[in-house]
């Protein structure tokens, strides 16, 4: 459960590439946005168990933020996962 829970948090922060194509860019944002739903489809679906590692999760989320590497949207996806943890 928590290999799944780490691979949409990857994909929700996957790097755009210099030299990426308009279109290649569009599939990455696209790929993010999904990552941010399904990382709050995940703490609707179990709290309870996330509740038992949300000082992780709050760290984890804490050093993705501080990178500045996220949209506003995206930033307040991670901030509405842990609202509902």
């Amino acid at each position: 459960m928590f290999k799944v829970l780490e691979k949409v948090m990857e994909s929700c922060t996957f790097d755009y590439p210099v030299d990426a194509t308009d279109d290649e860019r569009e599939l990455i944002r696209d790929l993010r946005t999904s990552g941010g739903t399904e990382l709050n489809r995940l703490a609707y679906l179990m709290p309870e168990s996330l509740k038992d590692i949300l000082s992780e999760l709050e760290a984890a989320i804490a050093s993705i933020l501080s990178s500045k590497k996220l949209s506003d949207h995206e930033a307040v996806a991670f901030k509405s996962f842990l609202l509902v943890v």
